[in-house]
């Protein structure tokens, strides 16, 4: 189970990624959502899911443009409105992530992408040889495990982290066909009531911790927000 980031956003990713592994991401992004979601469901405690704890809109939107690449490609995709379920419906743009502080703070880290860049090459030397020139093919894949200040103060509202990290780009991609609308894929499984319990939970979750970069405003601590976490931990240089 993995969820591909050659590079730290979500479209330039998909955009590079071989069309075998990019059609598979769409399934395993959605294994990674039901572990995170579901109360009853395996792989909870795999570094694919563990690493992504906290940041379901991202994840989504990680989906969302994995499954657009699909069909810009010219393949039919059901699994889109899928993915929307574990967001109420709603579509977490890269660039709503970014601006509300809900992407994960391991983006940009030059570990993780070169550890992913690196697996890739291992499973297509032809398709990425020619984009990751200079990177060797024998690297482990780097885990970030969870992101979360350790003991945060049980505070009301939403709490902001200044994260000491090189800022991330927009990115303004080229739309994708129209969807078709079709059922998504087979699963192990259909949700039960609780599932779909859980599902709600997490589409209202208001995001309680958010982490900021460097160059971004953050919102004061009054209303919305009300705590400031520093966090002087440098992310490697960003790929």
């Amino acid at each position: 189970m993995q969820t591909f980031l050659p590079y730290p956003t979500f479209g330039r990713s998909a955009a590079a990624l071989d069309t075998r592994r990019l059609g598979k991401q769409r399934v395993e992004t959605l294994q990674v959502l039901r572990a995170l979601v579901w109360p009853e469901y395996g792989w909870k405690r795999h570094p694919a899911v563990v690493m992504w704890r906290g940041f379901t809109p991202a994840l989504v939107a990680y989906g969302v443009a994995v499954c657009d690449e699909w069909r810009r490609r010219g393949h039919r995709d059901g699994v889109r409105a899928v993915l929307l379920d574990y967001h109420g419906g709603r579509e977490p743009t890269w660039s709503w992530c970014l601006r509300e502080g809900l992407l994960p703070p391991w983006l940009g880290d030059g570990r993780l992408h070169r550890s992913h860049q690196s697996s890739l090459l291992r499973k297509d030397p032809e398709h990425y040889r020619p984009l990751f020139p200079g990177v060797p093919d024998h690297l482990d894949y780097h885990w970030p495990g969870e992101s979360f200040p350790p003991d945060l103060p049980d505070t009301p509202g939403l709490v902001a982290c200044r994260l000491d990290a090189p800022p991330l780009p927009d990115e303004h991609l080229p739309p994708a066909p129209p969807l078709d609308h079709r059922p998504g894929p087979s699963v192990a499984r259909v949700p039960t009531e609780a599932d779909l319990a859980a599902m709600r939970a997490e589409a209202e979750d208001p995001r309680r911790v958010r982490f900021f970069r460097r160059g971004q405003p953050l919102p004061p601590p009054t209303g919305r927000f009300t705590l400031l976490i520093d966090l002087p931990e440098k992310i490697p240089e960003e790929i």
